[in-house]
C-alpha cells in the first residue's frame, strides 16, 4: 500500500498553469520521496519547505497522510479544507497543522488567488515541541496577517536556497522560530481580544495592494479613523512590527521571489517593488538578507542546477 501514490492534484482550468509562482525545497536525501520521512534520530529536522501561488481551482488530498507533520499558513484565498477528521473553512492568516499518518485534503473556495507558505517535518522533539508551545499535535489556528512569521518562512526557504553546511540545523531553528513567533502572536490576540487584528484588517490590506508605492502611517491611520499615535500602537501590539517596518519587509520578500523566479534586472526589480533608487534598494536588501541581490540570485541559480 505505501508504494500507491495518494497525493492528487486536479487542475481544472491549464490555460492558467504557466502563470504559477509556485516553489519548493528539498532536503537532497529526501527529493525523491518529496520529503515524506519521519525520522527519531535527531530532535527536529525540515524535510522540505515553499510557497504555493495557485490562481486555478484544485484539490490537494492525501488519503492516507504523510509520515512528516504538515505547517501551512495561508496568506491569500479560501481554502475548504480537510484537519484530522474535521472540515474547516480557511481564511487569510490562518496556520493549520496535519499531523502525520492521518488524512487530508484541501480545495480553493471562491475566485481568489490561493497563496499559503509550507514546511514538513519531523524529528524526536516535533510533537513535544509543538505540545511546549500550545498547539497540540495538530489544528487551525488564527495568527493573522503577519509579516515577520511570513519572513521567518521566506529565511527558511533561503536557508535550503544557501545549501550550506549549516543550512539544515538553521532550517531547524527557523522553524522553532516560526512557532514561537506564531505562540506570541496567539498570546497578543488574547490580551487585546480578538477583534484587534480585525481593527487593523483594511490597512493591512491597503498595504498588501499598494506597497510598491509610498504608503504614509497618515494614510493607514485614516483608512481605520484613528490618529497616527493610536494606530501605530495597535499596529505594534498586534503584528509586532511598526508599520514601516512592516512594509520593508512585504518589499523585500517581494524582491526576493522576483530574483528567483523572473530575469528581469535588480534596477527593475527595485521598482516593482517601490524603490526607485537600485544603489538604496540594494544596501536595503543586504542589511535584511546579509546577501546583495545579485549573489541572493546567484545561490537561487545555483541551488537548481
Amino acid at each position: 500500500m505505501d508504494n500507491i501514490p495518494t497525493q492528487i492534484i486536479y487542475k481544472y482550468d491549464n490555460e492558467h498553469i504557466q502563470a504559477i509562482h509556485s516553489v519548493g525545497y528539498y532536503r537532497h536525501e529526501y527529493a525523491a520521496v518529496n520529503g515524506n520521512v519521519r525520522t527519531d534520530d535527531l530532535p527536529l529536522v525540515v524535510n522540505c519547505t515553499g510557497r504555493v501561488d495557485l490562481p486555478y481551482d484544485f484539490t490537494t488530498h492525501e488519503r492516507y497522510g504523510r509520515h512528516d507533520y504538515y505547517l501551512m499558513y495561508l496568506t491569500s484565498g479560501n481554502l475548504e479544507a480537510l484537519v484530522d477528521g474535521k472540515e474547516y473553512l480557511l481564511v487569510p492568516g490562518d496556520v493549520v497543522i496535519f499531523p502525520p499518518e492521518r488524512e487530508y485534503r484541501y480545495n480553493r473556495q471562491g475566485n481568489a488567488d490561493i497563496q499559503y507558505l509550507w514546511a514538513h517535518f519531523t524529528g524526536n522533539d516535533a510533537e513535544s515541541m509543538l505540545r511546549r508551545f500550545g498547539f497540540g499535535a495538530h489544528g487551525v489556528f488564527k495568527i493573522g496577517i503577519d509579516e515577520n512569521i511570513s519572513m521567518l518562512f521566506m529565511l527558511m526557504m533561503e536557508d535550503f536556497v544557501m545549501q550550506d553546511k549549516y543550512y539544515a540545523e538553521s532550517a531547524s531553528n527557523r522553524l522553532t522560530s516560526i512557532f514561537i513567533a506564531m505562540r506570541r502572536k496567539l498570546d497578543r490576540i488574547a490580551e487585546l481580544g480578538s477583534g484587534s487584528m480585525g481593527r487593523i484588517f483594511e490597512s493591512i490590506k491597503y498595504i498588501h495592494t499598494n506597497f510598491q508605492k509610498p504608503i504614509s502611517n497618515e494614510k493607514l491611520a485614516s483608512i481605520e479613523h484613528l490618529s497616527v499615535s493610536q494606530y501605530i500602537e495597535l499596529f505594534k501590539k498586534s503584528t509586532g512590527a511598526t508599520p514601516r517596518s512592516y512594509i520593508i519587509e512585504l518589499r523585500i520578500r517581494n524582491a526576493c521571489d522576483l530574483l528567483c523566479r523572473s530575469d528581469l534586472t535588480v534596477s527593475q526589480i527595485a521598482q516593482t517593488v517601490g524603490y526607485d533608487d537600485a544603489h538604496y534598494f540594494s544596501r536595503l536588501f543586504k542589511l535584511h538578507r546579509g546577501i546583495s541581490p545579485e549573489n541572493y540570485r546567484r545561490s537561487a541559480v545555483e541551488s537548481n542546477l
